[in-house]
């Protein structure tokens, strides 16, 4: 198959998977849109920047489903460990938020986050520092 047609049948998939998420209606399917966009993300970064549009949307999904539904009473760590959890990062890929001996303390509920780490994960992240103030 030329290197056309495989763009044109992956692109497709990734309309075809975007097109399932335009209304979400659970979380199940909250969790698969969130996926997705993670994919075409790391896909963008590696040069193909023409899937900017399908992912503003797929984001727009998602926020709207969660302003229909919010997440409410998370703690500090559980709201950390989610973004940890979906960037498949590690206690060490936090070493540039704070030091080592703080991570731990952070993670293990015997510290609390300050403002100079919230501004950080948002930063690292890319969140708004309102998910850390509900």
């Amino acid at each position: 198959m030329s290197s056309v047609m495989s763009f044109v049948n992956e692109n497709l998939t990734v309309l075809e998977e975007w097109s399932r998420f335009l209304t979400i209606n659970s979380d199940q399917e909250l969790g698969n849109a969130l996926s997705l966009v993670e994919s075409l993300i790391d896909r963008k970064h590696t040069g193909e920047t023409h899937l900017s549009t399908i992912i503003e949307s797929l984001g727009d999904s998602i926020e709207k489903y969660e302003k229909k539904y919010p997440v409410e009473n998370l703690s500090n760590i559980e709201i950390l460990t989610f973004l940890m959890d979906q960037n498949n990062h590690r206690q060490v890929d936090l070493y540039d938020i704070a030091a080592k001996s703080d991570i731990s303390n952070i993670l293990s509920g015997k510290k609390q986050l300050n403002i100079n780490h919230i501004k950080k994960l948002c930063k690292k992240y890319n969140v708004s520092p309102d998910i850390f103030f509900t």
